[in-house]
């Protein structure tokens, strides 16, 4: 019995007749089935339009399913002057609501927040007792998440006569906030540099006090490595590097040799004789290094890497794998330029 149909369609615009007319006049189940998809009855009697496109899929979806994609095609361009949302049903999957509330806590709101934003969209202009009794909520608890709202962007305040409405923004208020987003970021990306240098000036004038970083294990030795990569001058390096290149795998020391080359970082690596110095040796050039060595009586069992105004000390024991990286300018500025050059002068290249 699809008859109400046509009084409803009558009251919007001549559009909808045109659904109507889509199908065969005698083909009474397809007439009932767009009736019962399209327009819901309230308790009160009361009809339900649907406009919102996140609804209208999972309506175009169902559709599909009863009536084939060849009539839906029709219905999807009449679907949207047709309808004037005064109510939602309750079509979203719980799926589908875990998204929107993920989606919504990126831009601020909570749980409860989300929850009131998608009732007062299905609502329309509400006041907050109807928020409230809708949601079977404390009018106090309703009031307060609403003020965020509207501080967030998600709804505003109306008027109608000397009744306070709250309004929701409409789902595009979504892409709005996020071009807005966007541009904040854009505009703190250009201040970046500025503030940082500000702040360094405020770490450098802590009396010179050394900034101490502990890293431990095989992961603790791939950052201090990763960390390197980011200099803009020479490194240099004093280690036992075949302990150095089995802790954290030969074939991860010679990608990350291949990183720095990349980059244009010269190194100066001082090493004792050992198998892995020589596999090194073979490649200096392409890796930008220069190397000397050690007598082959001397052996221990740490490093130590220097960059900017940083040193980092390495413990290769096994029990107790450390990376301690200390940045100062001056401890960086005596091993750099006074303990590393004696030991330089120290040791021998090869011929």
């Amino acid at each position: 019995m699809c008859l109400p149909l046509f009084p409803l369609l009558q009251n919007h615009n001549t559009a909808s007749l045109k659904l109507v007319n889509q199908c065969d006049p005698k083909d009474n189940k397809t007439r009932h089935e767009i009736s019962q998809t399209l327009f819901h009855k309230t308790k009160n009697n009361d009809t339900i339009f649907v406009e919102n496109n996140s609804t209208f899929r999972l309506i175009r979806l169902s559709l599909e399913k009863k009536l084939g994609t060849t009539l839906v095609s029709r219905v999807q361009d009449l679907i949207p002057p047709i309808f004037n949302l005064k109510s939602v049903p309750d079509m979203i999957s719980p799926s589908d609501q875990t998204h929107i509330t993920a989606l919504f806590r990126r831009f601020g709101c909570n749980e409860r927040e989300t929850q009131i934003y998608l009732k007062l969209l299905s609502l329309g202009p509400s006041s907050v007792q109807e928020l409230a009794k809708a949601l079977r909520s404390n009018r106090v608890t309703i009031h307060s998440a609403v003020e965020q709202l509207i501080e967030k962007g998600f709804c505003y305040e109306s008027r109608k006569g000397k009744r306070r409405l709250l309004v929701a923004e409409k789902s595009d208020i979504l892409h709005k906030l996020w071009h807005k987003q966007q541009h904040e970021l854009e505009v703190a990306k250009k201040n970046i540099n500025y503030v940082e240098s500000l702040i360094q000036k405020l770490e450098s004038s802590e009396l010179g006090r050394p900034n101490v970083k502990l890293y431990e294990d095989v992961e603790g030795f791939r950052n201090m490595l990763h960390e390197t990569l980011e200099t803009k001058g020479e490194i240099l390096v004093i280690s036992y590097v075949h302990l150095l290149s089995e802790i954290v795998d030969p074939e991860y020391l010679e990608g990350y040799y291949e990183k720095r080359s990349k980059k244009g970082i010269h190194t100066r690596l001082i090493f004792p004789p050992c198998p892995f110095a020589d596999k090194t040796e073979k490649k200096k050039d392409h890796y930008k290094m220069n190397i000397r060595y050690l007598p082959a009586e001397h052996e221990w069992k740490s490093g130590i890497f220097a960059w900017d105004n940083k040193i980092s000390l390495l413990s290769y024991t096994a029990e107790r794998l450390t990376c301690t990286i200390i940045e100062n300018e001056d401890i960086a500025y005596f091993f750099r330029e006074i303990m590393f050059e004696m030991m330089w002068d120290v040791a021998k290249g090869r011929d």
